[in-house]
């Protein structure tokens, strides 16, 4: 560690604490500007989100088609791991255009953002059961790939006919182990969001107040 670390840490510190005092003796018109400035960032934060999300979507599923061609006795398996995606794009393009239209939405911005906060807590909801019934039979796909590599097409025939009763169980561990993996990446890319946005709704509420 540099030596001049702790006095930069200690600046930037000092820069933080500035700026908070400042925000809470704005103007009450400076204040709202403030805010509609911070909830339009992080609106478009949430926007490049969705996006990047699509993009990785987009990736497997190009990836999975790909392997369609290259492993022909299990193309329909393939094509149908590409298709787990699909679901979830009419999700993104609903919350894509939310976002959208609240980031140029004109009007009372704190009713703008109660809106905007009851229509994603339902929307993370859906997305986190979406992703619980569709990712487990996913890695179960990516278990009969692996062991197609390894055995060809007659190991996975013995796992879908000879060990079919391990099919239940392996799809009720893989919920358990996926869970927190996807409220991790829904605090990643959407709940640390809401939260600016909540705090944002919380200055406006104390503004209506004061």
């Amino acid at each position: 560690m540099k030596e001049n670390e702790p006095d930069e840490l200690k600046q930037l510190w000092q820069v933080h604490a500035r700026h908070d005092a400042e925000v809470h003796h704005l103007q009450p018109d400076q204040l709202l500007v403030l805010l509609k400035g911070r909830t339009g960032s992080v609106l478009r934060t949430m926007q490049w989100n969705i996006l990047i999300e699509s993009l990785l979507g987009l990736g497997l599923m190009a990836f999975f088609l790909w392997l369609s061609f290259r492993l022909p006795d299990l193309r329909w398996v393939c094509r149908a791991a590409a298709l787990f995606f699909s679901p979830f794009y009419v999700l993104y393009y609903r919350n894509f255009r939310q976002l959208q239209a609240a980031a140029h939405a004109s009007g009372n911005l704190r009713d703008q953002l109660r809106q905007a906060l009851i229509y994603w807590e339902s929307a993370l909801r859906l997305y986190v059961r979406m992703n619980m019934a569709l990712l487990p039979p996913f890695f179960l796909v990516g278990g009969v790939l692996g062991a197609y590599e390894a055995g060809g097409l007659e190991a996975v025939q013995r796992i879908v006919t000879a060990h079919w009763y391990w099919w239940l169980p392996a799809g009720g561990l893989l919920t358990v182990a996926i869970y927190p993996l996807v409220r991790w990446a829904v605090r990643l890319f959407y709940a640390r969001h809401l939260e600016k946005l909540k705090n944002c709704l919380a200055e406006l509420e104390r503004l209506a107040g004061a």
